[in-house]
């Protein structure tokens, strides 16, 4: 790691221990070691600050320890346990030592806190903790989240799905075919699918999507340094986001409304599943991020989508407005991104779940009254709650009639004994997917 990665890594440590919303920079993003070591200490964090505040009661630093040496402390902490690393091999990667931790730290603390690291006990640790704070701080999982699970997983079901969203190298990255020309015969897939086999990168056809292949995650970056990619033919996603577009059928002929459509990656693929002649209509209430899809959409030659910047719970539409098909990809918790989003896992608190519950209940009677009688709306969220899920659909069935889902998407959660029609979830541990919710429903009144 050199000094320029490390000041970068302990500037967003200590932005992260502040409660701050941390702000990658340009040149962040583009660090990989920065990002790496940032991402994957925030995904360990009370596991982490565990062994942290246990180790610093022994070597009597507590009194003198500040946010930077916590922050170096942290990473000291991820570097032992989770790579092994030796004494040596950390102490390098603070060479030269900055001047402006003279001051507050030294070599010798530095090995002091590291030998009493190697004599870490888990069993002493864990003495006087109670059973569901062991399984949060050694899985790494928020209790909030343990709590709110419980009523509806099983136990063991429940760590399958965290450790799977906490290995997000092992998650496959789908990769999506887009034609610019549809009307035109192509060999795209072919020539894709060469490329991968030619360049020996393992990769599936995704038995769902025919225009889509499933790679390993760890060979995106090859996949972005292609011509196919970089002339916008290949989208980038979770699987998960095209099963849920495949559920409004966008090959048939209608208007269609996606309400909460930033970043755009769901409007492209419903934009390239369509029939041609239909109209898709993308509204977001972020201005910055409705920009950011116009040039997304822009970069996939999108023609067949309009975009609009409003509130879908009051869209600047005329009131005779209405769709055949609406698609409300809502904001949510995140709790089943926490692979490409650990920073979420700490934001997860009952405040945090009704605030976006609220929101969602105001998007989904916005999405109800835009819908022609008959017309088709896919509720989804990226959340492994029932609240976000099962149990928010409950009050839309006197308006909505449930559909059947595809046998690819798993049960819903059991409500009152029950299983709910219409709705179903896709499970990291089963799907290989974020965790998703999804519900389809048809408008009464046809």
């Amino acid at each position: 790691m050199n000094q320029d990665s490390f000041q970068r890594l302990i500037g967003l440590l200590i932005q992260f221990l502040d409660s701050e919303t941390v702000q990658l920079s340009e040149k962040a993003r583009k660090d990989r070691t920065t990002i790496h070591y940032y991402s994957e200490i925030v995904r360990y964090w009370n596991k982490i600050n565990f062994i942290y505040s246990y180790t610093i009661k022994a070597v009597n630093h507590s009194g003198n320890t500040t946010k930077t040496t916590k922050a170096i402390y942290f990473l000291i902490i991820y570097r032992k346990f989770w790579e092994n690393a030796t004494f040596e091999e950390i102490i390098n990667d603070f060479q030269p030592f900055p001047k402006s931790l003279v001051p507050i730290l030294s070599k010798k603390s530095l090995l002091q806190f590291y030998k009493k690291l190697q004599t870490f006990s888990w069993k002493k640790a864990f003495s006087n903790k109670s059973t569901i704070e062991k399984v949060s701080i050694d899985n790494a999982i928020p209790t909030f989240v343990l709590r709110r699970l419980k009523p509806y997983l099983q136990p063991d079901f429940i760590l399958r799905n965290m450790e799977k969203l906490d290995s997000p190298e092992e998650l496959k990255t789908a990769i999506a075919i887009i034609e610019h020309q549809r009307n035109i015969k192509s060999d795209l897939k072919e020539r894709v699918k060469t490329y991968l086999i030619e360049n020996k990168i393992p990769f599936s056809e995704d038995p769902i999507i025919n225009s889509m292949f499933l790679i390993p995650s760890r060979h995106l970056s090859q996949i972005l340094q292609t011509q196919f990619y970089k002339r916008g033919n290949l989208l980038i996603l979770d699987k998960g986001s095209a099963y849920i577009v495949k559920l409004l059928s966008p090959e048939k002929k209608g208007s269609f409304l996606d309400m909460c459509a930033a970043p755009g990656i769901k409007t492209i693929l419903l934009s390239n599943f369509a029939y041609p002649q239909n109209k898709i209509f993308a509204v977001d209430f972020a201005l910055t991020r409705v920009y950011e899809m116009k040039d997304m959409l822009k970069f996939y030659n999108t023609t067949n989508v309009s975009i609009m910047n409003g509130d879908s719970i009051d869209p600047p539409l005329r009131e005779s407005t209405k769709y055949d098909k609406i698609l409300l990809d809502a904001p949510c918790t995140g709790s089943g991104t926490f692979s490409s989003h650990p920073e979420l896992k700490w934001r997860q608190n009952r405040s945090f779940l009704y605030q976006n519950v609220t929101l969602q209940e105001k998007l989904l009677n916005s999405a109800v009254s835009l819908l022609k009688p008959g017309g088709i709306l896919v509720y989804s969220t990226c959340s492994l709650y029932a609240e976000e899920g099962e149990l928010q659909v409950n009050h839309l069935l006197d308006t909505l009639l449930p559909m059947d889902l595809p046998e690819y998407f798993s049960d819903p959660y059991r409500i009152n004994d029950t299983l709910p029609e219409g709705i179903g979830r896709l499970f990291p541990a089963l799907h290989g997917t974020k965790g998703f919710f999804v519900g389809k429903f048809k408008k009464k009144g046809a």
